[in-house]
């Protein structure tokens, strides 16, 4: 409706009416989900970071295969991550990926990785092909 006309009865519609409220609900479903998942709260369990703390372990050991692979970009993971908290975590996959003759090959690995703060420490144990 225009500025300065008023709907039927007097009420004028500057508010915002129930495209508001589902705004607000929508705000109160995303803070709950991300309070449930472990974000935004100082107050979580440790359940959160050691989770986090996996997914990191995996990412710091993919990252230093990578640097062995010919052809990183064509690397497909399967990746398992064993361990709590700081570490150390054993990090173990296997990666398809291109060597240098352009064929998909197949190779075995396994990490240590040991986190400290914001810093991780990856040990490549072994890169079988």
């Amino acid at each position: 409706m225009p500025p300065g006309i008023q709907a039927p009865g007097g009420a004028s519609k500057t508010g915002c009416g129930k495209g508001c409220l589902y705004v607000l609900g929508g705000f109160v479903v995303l803070v709950g989900i991300s309070a449930a998942i472990g974000f935004g709260s100082a107050g979580d369990s440790n359940d959160a970071p050691s989770m986090n703390n996996s997914y990191e372990a995996i990412a710091q050991c993919e990252a230093r295969i990578d640097k062995l692979l010919k052809a990183p970009a064509t690397a497909d993971y399967n990746t398992d991550a064993i361990g709590s908290g700081a570490g150390p975590w054993t990090v173990t996959g296997t990666v398809d990926a291109e060597n240098s003759f352009g064929a998909n090959v197949r190779a075995d690995y396994g990490c240590t990785v040991t986190m400290q703060g914001d810093m991780a420490t990856t040990a490549v144990d072994y890169f079988n092909e």
